[in-house]
């Protein structure tokens, strides 16, 4: 997963069109595979590139992405997701809540339906088990 998110962010440096989604994926491939600082710094630049490229799609799928991630992972491990938290303040500049907020303006701004649906799923989620 990881070599093809490399890959994947590589070819984009030539295709800026796919570079925010292919950042969003290798950000969510080093969440998973448990190096959650790594996948905040390419988060981060996700959503650079995306501001940069006026990439608003996949940018507030990185939003979503991210903020999703954080706030689940505590109903697993609380400690380590509240310092992930703190990194994710100092790294993004935006605290999982805030990302997601933004993600759901931009939902509704851009009427993507589906997504706001897994927007509210997500904070059922959260609801019930924190």
């Amino acid at each position: 997963a990881i070599k093809t998110a490399i890959s994947a962010t590589m070819n984009s440096t030539k295709d800026y069109i796919n570079r925010t989604e292919a950042l969003r994926l290798a950000g969510t491939s080093y969440w998973l595979l448990g190096r959650p600082r790594k996948a905040l710094k390419i988060w981060k630049q996700s959503i650079d590139t995306g501001k940069l490229l006026n990439a608003r799609l996949e940018l507030s799928r990185t939003y979503f992405e991210a903020g999703k991630r954080i706030l689940m992972s505590l109903r697993n491990d609380g400690n380590a997701a509240k310092r992930t938290i703190a990194d994710m303040k100092k790294i993004i500049g935006l605290t999982p809540e805030e990302c997601l907020e933004q993600a759901e303006k931009m939902f509704l701004e851009m009427e993507l339906r589906w997504d706001l649906e897994e927007l509210r799923k997500v904070r059922d989620i959260i609801e019930i088990n924190l």
